[in-house]
C-alpha cells in the first residue's frame, strides 16, 4: 500500500512538473523582421516572374484575328435570327390584327 502511494505521488509530481516545464521552457518564436519578410517576398516574386512564358507576336496576332472573326460571325448570325423573328412576329401580329378587325 505504501508503494502505491509512492507511485501515485510520483505520477502527480511528474504531471505537475510537465505543466510547469511546458510553461517555462517554451520561448516565444520571434517573427522575422518586416523588412526581411518584404525582401523575401520580392525575391520570390522575381523567381516567379522568370517562370512566365510570354506569347510571341505572331501567335498573339493570330489569336486576335480569330477572336475578331468569331465575333463577326456571331454578330451576323444573331442579326439574322433577330430579323427572322422580327418579321415572323410582325406578320403574326398583322394577321392577328386583321382577324380581330
Amino acid at each position: 500500500m505504501a508503494e502505491e502511494k509512492k507511485v501515485s505521488e510520483a505520477t502527480e509530481n511528474t504531471e505537475d512538473e510537465k505543466k510547469t516545464a511546458s510553461k517555462v521552457s517554451k520561448p516565444k518564436e520571434k517573427k522575422p523582421n518586416v523588412f526581411k519578410r518584404f525582401g523575401k517576398f520580392l525575391k520570390e516574386c522575381k523567381s516567379e516572374r522568370k517562370k512566365i512564358v510570354w506569347a510571341t507576336l505572331p501567335s498573339t496576332v493570330k489569336n486576335t484575328i480569330m477572336v475578331v472573326v468569331v465575333i463577326i460571325i456571331c454578330t451576323a448570325v444573331l442579326w439574322g435570327l433577330d430579323k427572322l423573328f422580327q418579321t415572323a412576329i410582325i406578320d403574326w401580329l398583322g394577321d392577328l390584327y386583321r382577324a380581330i378587325r
